[in-house]
């Protein structure tokens, strides 16, 4: 939860914590109980918390990734979730919050963006595992986003198998196909990943990630406490 203080460090050890507007974020707990912490890779990549708001990311070289890899190797199953919201549309293929690296490397699994023609043509959801994708063309935004998809890569076909709501709309007819195959045996990434691909100027405000794919009711309980966030 990128709202809540009490979550959040200025150094990746955790023992100084963010107190004001402004101030770095090099360490985020996990408040899942499973000790999933997020750090920064270097202190001048660290994104900044706005009270009232979250942790910014300026798009050039922020990051915040899980202090180690997240395995969800063992399943075909996977839900993901962000609230945030988007600084600039100026950005190419801006990556909110992923598993792995699915921007170019289609090795991954999380929630992006896309452009055409030099502006930000919004793909959600966006599943990606082994070289494949599965997408929504929704209007760019800079207002509070809440994304939500959950997806199956048992079947080789996306079709049918991604469920996704992006701001209360539901998507059913996502397309696209994938390698079948399990999740991966990697981080968790915000902002610039490892590899030094894509990333733009946004906000986080919460997010999860689930080696799962939920019943509609997790689901939308899910949903619901992602937009919560101020």
């Amino acid at each position: 939860d990128f709202t809540d203080m009490a979550t959040l460090f200025q150094d990746s050890d955790r023992t100084v914590p963010v107190t004001a507007s402004s101030q770095p974020v090099d360490g985020v707990n996990d408040i899942s109980g499973l000790h999933r912490v997020l750090a920064s890779p270097a202190a001048g990549r660290r994104p900044q918390f706005t009270a009232g708001d979250g942790v910014a990311f300026d798009g050039v070289d922020d990051s915040l990734w899980s202090n180690d890899n997240i395995d969800l190797s063992a399943t075909t199953k996977a839900t993901v979730g962000v609230a945030y919201r988007f600084n600039s549309l100026a950005a190419a293929y801006p990556q909110v919050f992923s598993h792995g690296v699915p921007w170019p490397q289609g090795d991954g699994f999380g929630i992006g963006t896309d452009t055409a023609g030099g502006y930000i043509d919004a793909l959600f959801p966006l599943l990606k595992v082994g070289g494949g994708s599965a997408n929504e063309s929704v209007p760019p935004s800079l207002t509070n986003c809440v994304t939500v998809i959950r997806g199956d890569s048992s079947a080789s076909t996306l079709h049918g198998a991604v469920r996704a709501v992006h701001n209360g709309v539901a998507y059913t007819n996502a397309t696209g196909s994938v390698p079948t195959g399990n999740m991966l045996n990697a981080r968790v990434q915000l902002g610039k990943d490892i590899l030094g691909w894509y990333s733009g100027p946004y906000t986080a405000k919460r997010a999860v990630l689930i080696g799962a794919d939920l019943s509609v009711d997790d689901f939308n309980l899910i949903e619901a406490w992602l937009g919560e966030a101020p």
